[in-house]
């Protein structure tokens, strides 16, 4: 698990690095996605691709957020 939302951590850096390097983006916004708190689940594509209607739901049936577009 990567916490995104923790700018300072160092593999939160390096995931940062590699989808720069790779011309990537990371669509979800730094709310929890997970129960306990924290941007743990993400949505990556290519830096050209758009995504229209992301949403982020409640913890609902597990301890993760149901993320949309």
């Amino acid at each position: 698990n990567i916490h995104v939302n923790s700018p300072d951590d160092r593999n939160t850096v390096k995931l940062s690095e590699i989808l720069d390097c790779l011309d990537c983006t990371q669509h979800v916004p730094h709310v929890p996605t997970h129960k306990d708190g924290g941007t743990l689940d993400l949505i990556i594509t290519k830096s050209y691709e758009f995504l229209r209607d992301l949403s982020v739901g409640p913890p609902n049936t597990t301890d993760h957020s149901l993320v949309s577009w």
